[in-house]
């Protein structure tokens, strides 16, 4: 067996000097060992006076050191629990201040120092494996301060009423709306190599289109509300429909209002009755002003219809729709809109195409698939009622989805918590203090009536 020198880690240095305690030679030991025979006197040495042995690298010395690498994941963790993730050029930024600290703007010769690239950067992620890359949600301000006494109030309302009325999973449902137009996002793509500027044509309508769902605790869904804009649609753009029940309204630019909502709450009856769910049942929605004013909410209570509203911005965290049913429904419009272009490569989409391709991925992703709206009701701790799982999704959105202790580290400070401190060390000083421990040696000499010299005094 050919034994390659210098490919060893720690634990080969230890175990080969076991083997010279117990008795083997330190030459044999190196003949049959991945540790060269003077490093083999060197870490004996070493473990006789230290008490223990450290593991170098080879090759130059690193650009930060070991300390200071962990000081700089720390900040990039305290920077997620913040709110503000960061990117290879942010961090390499921020490391190439320090580099620029420790070694200076030049060399000895006065070339500039070459800064850190993306080379540094892979190696560094390779060394601190608790860091990864992972894409960012873009959440803002407000849907990030959710109350954890607002969750505990949708826990006990809901729990109050399951108990009340003796709820069973088909009598708990959730409904909103959703465009159905999915963003439009980048995407990669195979290219030649040298291509400078890769583009794709997409299919977009010229109107704005509303999908309203809902759907129960057993996985049950409701037929979908179609809003198109304007007061009038071509007799032809109606027969798209291969959803039996689902219905198509219109409103001004294509957006839910009070009057939509009420003309929905109907059809949801009408919807009630064919399921043979048993009345009174609970909606949950957001708290929009379209859903809550005085008159649907007495519609509402005429229907048996008992509205539950989510904490104000919470719709992430605590709808079900949105965490487990609607990623799936526009995956497959926009894999239907992505087919229609190759197969017409018309990028022009019309009220029929749009009303048809809308019931297919309800028809697929929706009512062909009950268990995401089971698991949403779950893991959002809807039904079956927990303030566990509740909890469990509210710790996820302060820390920035950030786990353990690291970046919660004391040093880490806010830019204006910094000023203060500098302001407190450098500039708001006082003078310094007199110093009174010792009385201070005479420095001066009484001549008067004496002749004072360097060696005599008469």
């Amino acid at each position: 067996m050919v034994i390659r020198r210098s490919c060893y880690n720690k634990e080969d240095v230890k175990e080969a000097l076991d083997r010279a305690y117990e008795g083997e030679t330190f030459a044999a030991v190196a003949r049959t060992s991945s540790v060269p025979l003077r490093t083999l006197f060197k870490k004996s040495k070493e473990l006789q006076t230290t008490g223990g042995i450290t593991e170098l690298r080879r090759g130059p010395k690193p650009a930060l050191s070991a300390e200071q690498e962990a000081d700089v994941v720390a900040w990039v963790a305290g920077m997620q629990r913040a709110g503000f993730p960061v990117g290879p050029s942010r961090v390499l930024e921020r490391v190439n201040k320090i580099y620029e600290r420790l070694h200076g703007a030049t060399t000895r010769t006065g070339t500039p120092f070459q800064p850190l690239s993306m080379g540094w950067y892979q190696r560094f992620l390779g060394r601190h494996p608790v860091l990864t890359m992972r894409t960012a949600q873009k959440i803002a301000r407000v849907r990030n301060i959710v109350e954890m006494d607002a969750v505990r109030s949708l826990f006990h309302a809901i729990a109050k009423r399951v108990v009340e009325l003796k709820l069973s999973a088909d009598r708990v449902f959730n409904v909103d709306e959703t465009s159905f137009m999915p963003k439009g996002t980048s995407c990669k793509v195979l290219a030649l190599k040298g291509s400078t500027n890769v583009w794709s044509k997409e299919t977009r309508p010229n109107f704005h289109m509303t999908v309203v769902a809902a759907v129960s605790a057993t996985g049950d869904a409701i037929p979908p509300l179609i809003i198109v804009p304007g007061k009038r649609i071509n007799k032809k753009d109606k027969a798209a429909f291969t959803i039996e029940g689902a219905c198509v309204t219109g409103a001004p630019k294509g957006f839910s209002n009070g009057s939509v909502f009420r003309l929905w709450l109907t059809m949801f009856a009408t919807q009630l009755k064919k399921l043979k769910v048993a009345l009174p049942i609970v909606l949950v929605l957001d708290n929009s002003s379209t859903h809550l004013d005085l008159e649907s909410i007495g519609d509402a209570h005429d229907l048996g219809i008992l509205l539950l509203a989510l904490p104000p911005n919470a719709t992430h965290m605590y709808q079900p729709l949105d965490v487990a049913v609607f990623k799936p429904f526009k995956g497959d419009v926009k894999d239907a809109l992505q087919a229609k272009l190759l197969s017409t490569a018309d990028t022009v989409l019309s009220k029929k195409d749009a009303i048809q391709i809308a019931c297919s991925a309800y028809q697929s992703a929706i009512i062909d698939r009950p268990d995401n709206a089971i698991s949403g009701f779950r893991c959002t701790g809807l039904f079956p009622p927990s303030f566990v799982k509740m909890a469990e999704r509210y710790s996820v959105y302060p820390n920035g989805g950030a786990s353990g202790r690291i970046g919660t580290e004391a040093w880490l400070k806010r830019r204006r918590e910094n000023v203060q401190q500098e302001a407190r060390v450098e500039i708001l000083t006082l003078p310094a203090a007199p110093d009174s421990a010792s009385k201070k040696a005479r420095l001066t000499v009484d001549i008067a009536g004496k002749l004072v010299g360097n060696e005599v005094t008469v």
